[in-house]
């Protein structure tokens, strides 16, 4: 049965993103036909990772239209990974087209209900036949408690809450859940990203209790957890740099790297894995 995970924001610029793709990545590497949706349809950001292909459509037009079929937005990304990939990864991505970003705003009050109905047909019944046979769908939301990102949490079993540990996203974390699980109550993780190093050696068990006492005990829920801890990797912050130099001088757009495919040893890498065996194991309840 496939198995649908969210990764979810109380506000931007946390790193869902990049830890999706790598999870995802991971997923394949292990095995798993998996399939990654860039569900924020206002601020896409997937396609840096897998650059568009020209011959398909986007998810920004299959929710525009119902004459765009799905083998028309997922394609086949599993030549990114390693040559030792027992799985398959699969992407649908959304447009960065302004227009097309604007039509989706503008649609009427029905419009919310309506991409609902068709997410749960794409992730639920077509996704699972042939030729993706999906085990995982991996949907990055749009942060916050839009409609858009309400309908990616209520398709979904597993909810990873990605926060930087600043009072703010704290606090934000605590009411978005509030809202959450009040009907819609998916097992739920508490990420902890870019956390500074100096603060990990004072080891990751006070962490955790400050995650336990400020957003976990409030809500009260038996299925929201602590999830573990990733570091600041300053080796992948380069990187990032370093690629968005790139750009100033090349054409063409080739991707971002994985970096948890290329670093294997990175810190961010072995965040990742430990995330991994988390989600193994908590889907398996």
């Amino acid at each position: 049965m496939v198995k649908i995970v969210a990764f979810h924001s109380h506000k931007g610029g946390t790193g869902k993103s990049i830890i999706a793709v790598n999870l995802a990545s991971q997923l394949a590497i292990l095995g798993y036909r998996v399939i990654i949706l860039d569900m924020d349809l206002a601020a896409p950001t997937i396609h840096t990772y897998f650059p568009y292909d020209n011959s398909k459509k986007t998810l920004t037009e299959f929710f525009l239209s119902d004459e765009i079929t799905v083998p028309e937005v997922i394609h086949d990304v599993t030549y990114r990974l390693p040559p030792h990939t027992k799985g398959k990864l699969f992407v649908g991505l959304s447009s960065i087209d302004g227009q097309l970003i604007s039509k989706i705003d503008q649609r009427g009050r029905t419009a919310p209900l309506n991409d609902l109905y068709k997410l749960i047909g794409l992730v639920r019944n077509k996704l699972t036949e042939s030729p993706w046979n999906a085990d995982y769908v991996i949907l990055d939301t749009s942060p916050g408690v839009s409609m858009n990102s309400i309908n990616n949490v209520a398709v979904a079993e597993h909810l990873f809450i990605i926060q930087k540990l600043i009072n703010a996203d704290l606090d934000g974390t605590v009411e978005m859940l509030k809202i959450i699980h009040q009907s819609l109550r998916p097992n739920t993780s508490i990420i902890i990203n870019q956390l500074p190093t100096k603060f990990l050696q004072q080891g990751a068990s006070k962490i955790k209790k400050l995650i336990q006492s400020r957003v976990i005990d409030p809500l009260n829920r038996p299925n929201i957890w602590f999830g573990g801890i990733i570091a600041n990797d300053e080796e992948l912050i380069e990187q990032e740099i370093d690629f968005a130099f790139e750009t100033l001088t090349s054409t063409e757009r080739k991707g971002r790297g994985i970096y948890s495919i290329n670093n294997e040893q990175g810190i961010f890498t072995q965040s990742i894995l430990k995330l991994l065996d988390h989600l193994l194991q908590k889907s398996n309840l």
